[in-house]
């Protein structure tokens, strides 16, 4: 299994890598998607998923990706010269799920944006306490000498962006014009966010058995 998501992880990077190089001038990627590799298996997880049941987007069926991903990188990554975005944009458009890992002043210990077509980015909060305490755990792990703390590592990685994807799946099933009572919300948001991730289990279960 731990080959399965190596292998998974190799290739990504090797397929982002491979981006940078047809750029002009070679360069390291933007800051933040320097991290994604790290989440490259639960990422394919996702993707394979979402080709098997398909989904409906709901949440934001009216919208444009293009639209939602030129506004996103203009406002997240506002820094970064012109160059940087057009990667940036070309990156998000290419991919359904994204994840990066980033500071921000928000109360939130992630956030989750839907840009149309089944395409969303979860971030992951690197300025909150859960976040500090998480990925200190992981770095523990990972740089353990013990090889089955690395392996727990990765698993717990992917189970905890599993659980972040399958909540951002449960959102993308309501419709933003629709009026819901409370206690309905909560219901269909926990009965979804409970199936999108029994979905995406099975598929990481699948993987190991292969």
């Amino acid at each position: 299994m731990q080959d399965r998501i190596n292998n998974i992880r190799n290739s990504l990077v090797k397929e982002v890598q491979n981006y940078w190089n047809t750029l002009e001038e070679p360069h390291a990627p933007p800051v933040g998607l320097d991290l994604d590799p790290n989440h490259s298996a639960s990422t394919q997880i996702a993707k394979d998923t979402i080709q098997d049941i398909r989904p409906k987007d709901n949440f934001s069926k009216d919208k444009k990706p293009e639209n939602e991903i030129d506004k996103f990188v203009r406002t997240r990554f506002a820094d970064v010269n012109p160059e940087k975005a057009r990667a940036f944009i070309e990156y998000f458009r290419s991919r359904s799920i994204t994840i990066l890992e980033r500071p921000s002043n928000s109360a939130n210990f992630f956030e989750t944006t839907h840009f149309g077509n089944g395409k969303s980015n979860i971030t992951y909060n690197t300025n909150h306490v859960f976040s500090n305490k998480y990925f200190q755990i992981l770095n523990e792990l990972k740089s353990s000498e013990d090889s089955s703390n690395n392996l727990n590592q990765q698993q717990i990685l992917i189970l905890v962006d599993l659980l972040l994807i399958a909540y951002s799946m449960a959102e993308s099933q309501f419709d933003k014009e629709a009026t819901l009572k409370a206690e309905d919300f909560l219901e269909d948001l926990m009965r979804n966010w409970g199936k999108f991730l029994r979905d995406l289990l099975r598929t990481w279960n699948e993987y190991e058995t292969k």
